[in-house]
Parts: structure tokens; sequence; C-alpha cells
């Protein structure tokens, strides 16, 4: 069961990640001198590293032992 979960948590983190990166990237790449790009850029990173920061978190804290 632990391999189970770990293994969709893995693979969440790593879609969020690769969206992350594209929505970044597409963002560098396309946008237009004295907009918003970067300051939505930046959102994005900082949305991601709080979304796995807290994922993390609400890992250590599981009781792997109980789940069945």
């Amino acid at each position: 069961m632990f391999l189970i979960l770990l293994a969709i948590i893995l693979i969440t983190v790593i879609v969020y990640l690769v969206a992350t990166v594209a929505i970044v990237y597409h963002l560098k790449k396309y946008g237009v001198k004295g907009d918003a790009t970067s300051k939505m850029a930046w959102v994005a990173i900082g949305a991601a590293i709080a979304f796995i920061v807290s994922l993390t978190i609400l890992l250590i804290g599981t009781p792997w032992e109980n789940i069945s």
C-alpha cells in the first residue's frame, strides 16, 4: 500500500513540476517587456515551492504504519 501511495504522490509532484517549468518557460519566452510576466513567473515558482513543502510536511506527519 505504501508503494502505491508513494508512486501516486511522486507522479503528482513530477507532473506539477513539469507544468510549472512549462509555465515559467513560456512566460519568459513570450513575455513582453514591461508587463507582469516576471511577476507571474515568480508567483508560479513560489506556488510550486509552497506545494512541495506542504506536501512534504503532510507526508512526514502521516502515520504510515496505520495505513493498511
